[in-house]
């Protein structure tokens, strides 16, 4: 049973051809894989990395042995300074809008048993981590939603929401410095700049109902310009007022979950500014 191989099979819901690519393109991997040097997804193709746990690191040594463009990819797996080889597959079968990824590692049999680090039980927890969480999280997509309950009339809230004096200030949640530049018209440029001025984000106005709701759709280059298509990322803020009191609904997306997960802190404390500063 132990000389089997490790096999992992994990479900996302992305298109096969995303996943191929943050399996293969080297900075997509090192947003939720190791931060490796360098890789191409060529036969031959030697590549290594440091990793491990609880402060004990290792130097991987790996060279890439098959790849069939989108649908698998195999390479060596071994240690610096320890006998054994391995080998990780990574196959890829398309189900619609679901891909199925099977892993397997093979060879583990060929480590040391003398380290408990090599331990078929450790490869086994840290690939269950790596593919269904840290991949999942990255390649599939979904809608962040907040919203907020303000003690103040919706027109207040709008001002908060798109003067310039209010929104230098709520948008500080996003990054010391960081400053908007906009009218909120309908079809005009929203720019967002950190605090030297770079460009962040680079959307258009393409609804707005005074008090009521706005939406900003934006681009996935900040170089992009009219009329070139806006992505798949957009902002809407939705105002619903009773009796006095307003809630605000912010929706954002579509974003990785990764990044939902890393930017709800971020919306939590934009929409606290907000709620302050319509309140006072």
């Amino acid at each position: 049973m132990q000389h089997e191989p490790l096999i992992l099979e994990r479900r996302y819901r992305a298109p096969i051809e995303k996943v191929w690519q943050a399996l293969t393109d080297h900075e997509q991997m090192k947003q939720w894989y190791f931060d490796l040097p360098e890789f191409k997804p060529e036969v031959g193709f030697a590549f290594r990395f440091e990793g491990g746990k609880d402060g004990n690191k290792y130097l991987h040594l790996c060279e890439v042995t098959e790849v069939v463009v989108g649908q698998k990819l195999t390479y060596s797996w071994r240690y610096d300074g320890y006998a054994g080889n391995s080998f990780v597959t990574f196959e890829l079968f398309d189900e619609g809008e679901y891909t199925r990824l099977v892993l397997t590692h093979a060879g583990l049999e060929t480590f040391p048993l003398s380290n408990p680090d090599l331990a078929r039980g450790n490869f086994e927890a840290g690939w269950n981590e790596i593919i269904g969480t840290s991949l999942k999280e990255f390649v599939e997509t979904s809608t962040l939603r907040q919203s907020v309950e303000i003690a103040a009339v919706a027109p207040k809230v709008w001002e908060v929401l798109v003067a310039s004096a209010y929104v230098s200030q709520w948008a500080q949640a996003f990054g010391e410095g960081t400053f908007v530049e906009a009218s909120w018209s309908m079809g005009s440029e929203v720019l967002w700049k950190d605090a030297e001025g770079n460009i962040g984000a680079k959307g258009v106005v393409t609804q707005r109902e005074e008090a009521v709701r706005l939406r900003v759709d934006y681009y996935d280059d900040v170089q992009s310009t009219p009329p070139a298509p806006t992505g798949t990322y957009s902002e809407t803020y939705v105002l619903s007022e009773a009796q006095g009191q307003t809630r605000l609904s912010v929706e954002a997306g579509l974003l990785s979950l990764k990044v939902i997960k890393e930017h709800t802190p971020y919306w939590e404390q934009a929409l606290a500014s907000i709620k302050s500063l319509a309140e006072a």
